[in-house]
This record gives structure tokens, C-alpha cells and sequence, in this order.
């Protein structure tokens, strides 16, 4: 074990080597490029512990050189925006003139829809860019960005793909026949009020099944809320019953509806959801799609900046190595938490 200075710039940091008291020469990065401990640090044992659990290098040359915060890029904004009224404008048509076009669904998915889909950092800016009067709107675009995200981890085909987005665009259009004062009500909903909004997605079928789309956006419009275990609806389908477009659409229409704040409900960290997740894959959502899910977003989530609920600020640093999201914490003074073993201590928001 070496005790003294360390001088290693340019090389991989390996923590077994060092022992407490060793001053650091240079700065420590994950990965992802994000500060770890500073040049001049003293290491603890604390700091041993919690890098020997993560890939740790002497400077950010032989990391990804991704910063965890990124600022959202003002094309990016614009183009948002424009798609939000374009989403708009068709949803406002479709809902007076009853007629869907397969072509002007196309149309969006290509020119508005991929064009988000392919900007570096998307998941991160989603949950940046929210509107609460405009929530409907917003989560049909951002379901089907995340869709097509989903489509590219499975390696699907480009015409599958589109076929996701289509279908993660379209996925509550249903809800258009639903009074608004049923579907943005503050309070808890009556039983009768409970059975209208669960009729939207056969509304939603209803309105798309005689203009040509292929089965697999029809399935995902309608059984998008089923759940494995049969608790779900319109059909309660239950398992392979459930189409696998269906199944894809229900993990990302979970995960950004829980991440939105809404009149009834404020919005969750994406740490709380992804938690919701692991615990909802074992029996409402499909096991295998959800693992793969949480899988890739473990590698956006290092090198957020959060606040604590103690007022902390903190980074985190790692997520651990299974789908539970087992997260580290880097506080400002250079503190490592891991939040698994602080009772009490949770992450309120991204910062």
C-alpha cells in the first residue's frame, strides 16, 4: 500500500493501492468526467470505500468528458416549442374533424419528433422543458421521443422505430373525447369519472382503426394501460396477451407521467420513479423491457446535480451496478453519501 502523494495524471486511479492520509497531486474524475475530490485532498477511509466501488482516473483525459450538467441547447428549446403548438394544432383538428391521416402522423414523427429524438442529452431536457397547462401535449411528445430512444436500446429496425414513435405520439389521443374538467380535476375522482378516463384508450382505437395503421401502433393505443399481472385495462389482458409495443409504451408513459407535475399530483424525481420501476417490473410491467429501461438511464444519471432533503447540494457519482439506482452523492465539501444507508436522506430535485 502506498502512503504519500499521489502523481498518476493521465492514468486509471486505483484505490486499493492507497491508503488513508495519501494526498492527492491531482485531481480525481469519474468516467463520465465529472470532480470527484480535488487536488490536495486528504484521503479517508470514507473516500476509499466509495471509489473503490467506481472507475475513477487521475484527470478528465481518460474519462468520457461528459459533464453531468448539461445546459439545454436553445435550437433544441426551439424546437420544442414549435413541435408543442405543431402537436397542438393536430390534436385541436383531429378532435373537430374526427379524422386521423397516417401521412400527417408521419409527417411530425420525421420532421419534429426524430429531430428531438437525436439531440445528445434528451432525457435530461425533457424533464427540464415542462408546462403544466400544456401536460397533455408535452407527454405525447416526450413518450414519443422516449419510445424511439427505447426502439434504438432494443436495436430495432428503422421502420419499427417509426412505428413506436407513431405509436408513442398517438398513444392517448383518446383522451381528446374526455372532458377536461374530468381530466385536469384537482381532487380524487368519482367511480363514474374514474370509468370515463379509462375509456380513452378504446376512444383512442376507435379513432385511428380505419385509417390504415399498422396493428402494432393500434395494440399500443389500446392496451397501453394493461399490466401483466391483469390488473389493468380495457381488456385486462395479462403477460404475452399484452402486445409488446404496448408493453414498451407503458414503461416510458409511467415513467414521464410520474416526472410530471400534474393539477392532482406534484411531479417525482426520476431516482424516485426509476425505484417505482424496479418495484413495478416484478408485477405490473414487463420485467425484461423495464431491466433494459433502467439499465440505460443509470448512465445519464451520473454527474446530476441534486439537492438534498438536509439542503445539501450534491453530485451524484455513482448509481451502483444493479436496477435499483443504489445512489452515491458527492455534497459540496466533498462529502460521499450513499443514500441506501442514510435513513431519512433522499434527493427532492435536480438542480
Amino acid at each position: 500500500m502506498i502512503k504519500g502523494k499521489i502523481g498518476l495524471k493521465g492514468r486509471r486511479f486505483w484505490p486499493s493501492r492507497y491508503g488513508v492520509g495519501t494526498k492527492l497531486q491531482h485531481s480525481l474524475f469519474s468516467k463520465k468526467g465529472q470532480l470527484l475530490l480535488a487536488k490536495g485532498t486528504i484521503l479517508t477511509n470514507s473516500h476509499l470505500q466509495t471509489l473503490k466501488h467506481m472507475e475513477v482516473y487521475c484527470d478528465r483525459e481518460n474519462s468520457d468528458r461528459q459533464q453531468g450538467y448539461r445546459e439545454i441547447p436553445a435550437a433544441f428549446v426551439t424546437t420544442y416549442r414549435e413541435t408543442v403548438e405543431r402537436v397542438k394544432d393536430f390534436f385541436f383538428s383531429t378532435q373537430y374533424i374526427q379524422d386521423i391521416q397516417i401521412k400527417d402522423v408521419k409527417n411530425l414523427v420525421n420532421s419534429a419528433i426524430k429531430p428531438l429524438m437525436e439531440t445528445y442529452g434528451v432525457i435530461d431536457f425533457l424533464h427540464d422543458l415542462r408546462c403544466r397547462d400544456e401536460y397533455t401535449l408535452q407527454h405525447s411528445i416526450n413518450v414519443a421521443v422516449l419510445s424511439g430512444i427505447f426502439a434504438r436500446w432494443l436495436n430495432y429496425p428503422e421502420a419499427d422505430s417509426h412505428e413506436l414513435m407513431m405509436a408513442g405520439l398517438l398513444h392517448d389521443i383518446g383522451k381528446i373525447t374526455i372532458p377536461l374538467r374530468i381530466l385536469n380535476k384537482p381532487g380524487n375522482l368519482t367511480e363514474r369519472e374514474r370509468k370515463i378516463i379509462q375509456q380513452h384508450p378504446l376512444a383512442g382505437y376507435e379513432l385511428l382503426r380505419y385509417s390504415h395503421f399498422p396493428e402494432s401502433i393500434l395494440w399500443a393505443v389500446l392496451h397501453h394501460h394493461e399490466r401483466m399481472d391483469g390488473s389493468g385495462y380495457p381488456g385486462k389482458l395479462k403477460k404475452e396477451e399484452i402486445p409488446v409495443s404496448a408493453r414498451i409504451i407503458a414503461v416510458v408513459d409511467m415513467y414521464d407521467a410520474m416526472t410530471s407535475k400534474r393539477v392532482y399530483h406534484e411531479a417525482k424525481t426520476p431516482y424516485e420513479v426509476a425505484r417505482v420501476l424496479y418495484l413495478e417490473m416484478f408485477e405490473k410491467l414487463d420485467p425484461s423491457l423495464c431491466w433494459i429501461f433502467l439499465e440505460n438511464i443509470r448512465g445519464w444519471i451520473v454527474g446530476n446535480s441534486v439537492l438534498l432533503s438536509d439542503g445539501r447540494k450534491a453530485t451524484i457519482v455513482s448509481v451502483g451496478k444493479d436496477c435499483q439506482l443504489r445512489l452515491v452523492v458527492r455534497t459540496q465539501d466533498g462529502q460521499f453519501i450513499d443514500l441506501e444507508k442514510e435513513s431519512g436522506l433522499i434527493i427532492i430535485s435536480r438542480e
